[in-house]
């Protein structure tokens, strides 16, 4: 079962939220043998990605880290985004979606290098 989950990040920011997946007895999820990944686009059909980077945190079963540099931050314009995380079992090589929702980038007010 797929999380809905919105995100904010203030653009020109490193980002980072911990999101934990639950099975439907409401367990952490199993994580064993998954590669994730996620991208953000402007809508669904939109050919401009923005990369996540999606791991999973060791000390948190069923629990991933979503992360995005800022710089990739700084490339997106603020407004409305989709985006999805997904995984892929190394073992069996199916793909699947467990994350997904609204990104909303705020707008940067401050110029960092004026400071």
């Amino acid at each position: 079962m797929t999380l809905y989950k919105n995100l904010f990040i203030d653009q020109g920011s490193d980002f980072e939220v911990e999101v934990q997946l639950q099975n439907s007895t409401s367990e952490p999820r199993d994580l064993t043998n998954l590669e994730f990944y996620g991208q953000a686009r402007k809508s669904a059909g939109s050919s401009t990605a923005y990369n996540f980077t999606v791991s999973s945190v060791t000390n948190k079963p069923g629990t991933i880290k979503i992360a995005m540099s800022n710089k990739e931050s700084g490339y997106m314009k603020p407004g409305r985004y989709v985006y999805d995380i997904y995984a892929r079992n190394q073992s069996t090589n199916k793909e699947f979606k467990l994350v997904e929702g609204i990104v909303e980038i705020i707008h940067q007010v401050t110029n960092i290098q004026q400071c």
